[in-house]
């Protein structure tokens, strides 16, 4: 099984202390599963640093630049986090490099088993790098690990915010067809990434990762064709 894990920065990289520990664990999870998976992509998200400098330089410049600052922060954090990876994994096939592009996987499938990615291009959030490595590998998955339960009808700060169990991708466009993208503010899931979604057939799962616990137990139940409970895990987009 070909499997694409979006880690959203907000995960690994909430805040500016160190975060060892979630690393740690995160990266232990990642050796577990890449273990028992054909090939796995992992695409990191830039967090808490990347918002800190596109509000930093909010007002003094354009979307285009704020996006390439994101992209810098999410590339620096997927190399961190691909450090450690491979410190707990040496017997994984890891690229030693991040990907700065779809291609650069595609082209290795044969040399390694386990990638890591950050941001691509600006306008296109790393939801979006991770849907389109998923269709360009032809990926059996697409896993995007949040730090909410799943899809919501309105943003679930609000206490009737009801969680979808499962969605159409459709309907999910249709919900956020009116919504503007800002440069550090992306929805879970964006319109670019559900169009991508939507023409490649990608079965997808939006989840809480807070605790990696969660991302072994989401894919197992996967694997295993236990959609109930990936259900009562998270949402699952159907296409």
């Amino acid at each position: 099984m070909k499997i694409v894990l979006r880690i959203g920065g907000s995960v690994l990289f909430p805040d500016f202390s160190e975060n060892q520990v979630r690393l740690n664990e995160y990266a232990e999870t990642i050796k577990e599963v890449a273990q028992q998976t054909e090939k796995f992509v992992v695409v990191v998200g830039g967090g808490a640093l990347a918002r800190f400098y596109i509000h930093l330089i909010d007002e003094f410049t354009t979307s285009y630049t704020k996006d390439l600052f994101g992209i810098k922060v999410a590339r620096l954090n997927a190399q961190i986090f691909r450090e450690i990876t491979s410190e707990k994994a040496p017997n994984l096939r890891i690229r030693r490099s991040i990907a700065y592009n779809a291609n650069e996987i595609v082209e290795g499938l044969d040399l390694y088993d386990v990638f890591f990615a950050g941001g691509f291009h600006p306008g296109q959030s790393t939801t979006g790098v991770a849907a389109i490595i998923a269709e360009a590998i032809k990926a059996d998955l697409l896993a995007i690990v949040t730090d909410v339960r799943g899809v919501y009808d309105k943003n679930p700060k609000h206490k009737d915010a009801k969680r979808f169990e499962e969605i159409h991708v459709r309907r999910l466009i249709e919900i956020l067809a009116s919504s503007k993208a800002k440069a550090g503010t992306y929805e879970l899931v964006d319109l670019p990434a559900l169009k991508i979604i939507q023409r490649a057939h990608i079965q997808t799962i939006v989840f809480d990762g807070r605790t990696s616990r969660n991302v072994k137990e989401v894919l197992h139940a996967y694997s295993q064709g236990n959609f109930g409970r990936v259900k009562q895990l998270g949402t699952l987009i159907k296409y």
